[in-house]
Parts: structure tokens; C-alpha cells; sequence
């Protein structure tokens, strides 16, 4: 489940800058699977929510003010998840 970041650097007369992309199809796909086998078998005091592409917690955390791990950021990307926003990245729609 691991979506790969393409990076390349663009000339703006003179001044580079570099250009991150990341499809994340392989991500929602991971989450959909996993959520199969999470009900097939539930795991004691554990509640996946899903999955997140690196690019999209880098957003996350840009707009929540937050770093990558923190529990800040983790409730700011469960509510996100849980939004409807994230649905392909979400086991399922919360309420």
C-alpha cells in the first residue's frame, strides 16, 4: 500500500522549484483491503480509520499547523477522515 512521490524541479527564470505528485489510488485500494480484513477479524481496542497518502498529511499538516505524528495532527486527520472529504481513504463513513 505505498504510493509513490514523483518529484521534479521546474526552472521559473532562474528560481527552481521543486513539484511534488503522488496518485493516490494504490492508498484508497490498500484501505479498502484492509478494512476487509480488519471485519473478518476484529483486533481488541483497535479502530483503523484508514490511510493517508504522504503527500496529503503534508497538506494536513500545512493547513492544521501541526507536525506529522502528532497527536494534534492525528486528531486533525481523523476529523478530516471522518469528514467525507477523505472517503476513499476512510474504512468507512463516520458519524
Amino acid at each position: 500500500m505505498m504510493d509513490t512521490v514523483k518529484q521534479h524541479f521546474v526552472d521559473d527564470n532562474g528560481v527552481f522549484h521543486l513539484v511534488s505528485s503522488q496518485d493516490g489510488d494504490a492508498t484508497a485500494q490498500g484501505v479498502k483491503e484492509h478494512a476487509q480484513r480488519m471485519a473478518k477479524s476484529k483486533e481488541d481496542g483497535v479502530q483503523y480509520l484508514g490511510s493517508l497518502p504522504l503527500l496529503a498529511c503534508q497538506v494536513m499538516a500545512k493547513e492544521s499547523g501541526t507536525k506529522i505524528g502528532t497527536r494534534e495532527f492525528t486528531d486533525y486527520a481523523t476529523k478530516k477522515l471522518k469528514s467525507g472529504d477523505w472517503a476513499a481513504f476512510a474504512v468507512r463513513t463516520h458519524k
